[in-house]
Order: C-alpha cells, then structure tokens, then sequence
C-alpha cells in the first residue's frame, strides 16, 4: 500500500489537462505556447512554407516584435482539420497574418476530472486484485498439535 501511495503524486502529474484561452499579457513573452489562427489570404501566401490549407498553427514564442510573431512551430491544422507535428522549425508570422491569438493554459477542473478518474481506477484496481501477493492471507502458520 505504501508503494500506491508514493505513486499517486506522479500518477495525477500525468494527468495535467491543457486549453487554449486569451493572453494573460498584451504581447506573449518568449517560452509561452500560443495558437494562432491565419487569415485566408495568408493561408494562400504561407502555403509554399506550412503546407496547403493551414489554418491554425501551434507554438512556443520565440520573440514578438515590429517584424512579426517568431515561433518555435510544434503542429500544423489544416481547415479540413488534417493535423502535421512539426520538430520545432523557426517561422515568423507578419502580424497582419493572423486572426487570433490564444495561450495555452492549465486546464484546473480537466486535471482534476481526469486525475481523480485515474487514481480512483488504481485505487480500485489495487482493492481489487490486492498488492499480487500470492501467499496466504494469515501469513502460512499454523497452530495446533499435530
């Protein structure tokens, strides 16, 4: 049982849900990752670089200055809803290129939902099938003249 307990901790660190939602600050700061949503006519322009059809592009900010938004790119999304990972490729979007902005955040009552579901599934699992012992349940001794 101690051994459930030590691993509750890592198991809920697992468990950490995440959505996009508004800008905590005017202009992102560089290490926050940010979802962007291009308009139609840069869609056309940046298809030789994204990719035909991109839509929504995801990524760390690199920096945020006159000469556009740097990010670090991470996932592509087509308007058809096709997705691409990328490895982490350098792009600079002009800001007139894109609709929105949207910063990825903690999502606190996912993690939660989805954390508790999980623990309460080891936990019953554990109740269920105890600790995989298979010795005797009173240790093996005995008692009593033979």
């Amino acid at each position: 049982m101690k051994r459930l307990h030590n691993a509750i901790p890592g198991v809920l660190l697992l468990c950490g849900c995440f959505s996009y939602g508004p800008l905590a600050t005017p202009s992102p700061r560089p290490g926050t990752r940010v979802s962007i949503r291009l308009w139609p006519d840069a869609t056309d322009s940046l298809a030789a670089a994204l990719g035909p059809d991109v839509g929504v592009v995801e990524g760390v900010v690199v920096r945020d200055d006159s000469a556009g938004l740097a990010l670090s790119v991470r996932r592509t999304e087509t308007r058809r809803g096709a997705t691409s990972s990328w490895n982490g490729e350098r792009f600079t979007f002009p800001h007139q290129s894109y609709i929105a902005m949207a910063e990825r955040h903690l999502s606190l009552p996912g993690s939660l939902l989805f954390g508790g579901a999980v623990v309460g599934s080891v936990v019953g699992l554990y109740s269920a099938f105890g600790n995989g012992s298979s010795s005797p349940a009173g240790g093996g001794v005995t008692s009593g003249a033979q």
